[in-house]
């Protein structure tokens, strides 16, 4: 069996090798060859892109091991929506997740149990996190605040005279330095408002 082992330390006085000699010894005892260690140091869990994390992913997708051993859940997942997604695409790839700490493997009746329960609980945090937003939202909008970026000043008579000049919108974009969307949008808006239009 080909096994992976993934070590995460938050600060660089913190030593890997503290994780590494118990996620080795699980391997060996067991017989598998470790065929690559990858490591983050000085990388919070918080962060979403881990050099380390992120190589150990590319090399699962080529098959190029069977088995990841970390030393606990929390060394290789920020949240449990995290959690969820890596098991997710542990799965999708029929790679195996072993935390040493935890005694969790997804090979296992309560590992899979732990998937369903952590899928459950994700929803959960994103259902509860989507409401939050919406009451705040609505909660600005009856207190009178505007939702969403500030409306940029822009001078749509400067606008209207670089486009009676025969401007494009990219020049007049570059000329006033904001998006050529912005633009766009403004002069729509002035034609809209036209007599006759």
């Amino acid at each position: 069996m080909k096994v992976a082992l993934y070590l995460r330390v938050s600060t660089t006085d913190q030593d890997p090798e503290t994780q590494g000699r118990e996620v080795r010894a699980f391997a060996q005892a067991r017989g598998w060859e470790v065929v690559e260690t990858y490591q983050d140091v000085g990388i919070s869990g918080a962060r979403a892109r881990r050099p380390g994390l992120d190589q150990l992913l590319k090399d699962a997708w080529r098959g190029e091991f069977q088995v990841v051993v970390v030393w606990d859940l929390s060394r290789i997942a920020r949240s449990t929506f995290n959690a969820l997604e890596l098991l997710r695409e542990f799965e999708q790839m029929k790679v195996r997740l072993i935390a040493v700490k935890q005694t969790f493997d997804t090979d296992t009746p309560l590992g899979k149990a732990f998937f369903t329960l952590a899928a459950m609980f994700a929803e959960l945090e994103r259902s509860i996190l989507i409401e939050r937003v919406r009451a705040g939202m609505a909660r600005a909008r009856a207190e009178g605040k505007r939702i969403g970026r500030p409306i940029r000043a822009v001078d749509v008579t400067e606008l209207a005279r670089l486009r009676a000049q025969g401007l494009s919108i990219r020049q007049i974009a570059r000329r006033a330095d904001i998006p050529a969307s912005t633009v766009a949008k403004r002069l729509k808006a002035i034609r809209a408002e036209a007599p006759g239009a």
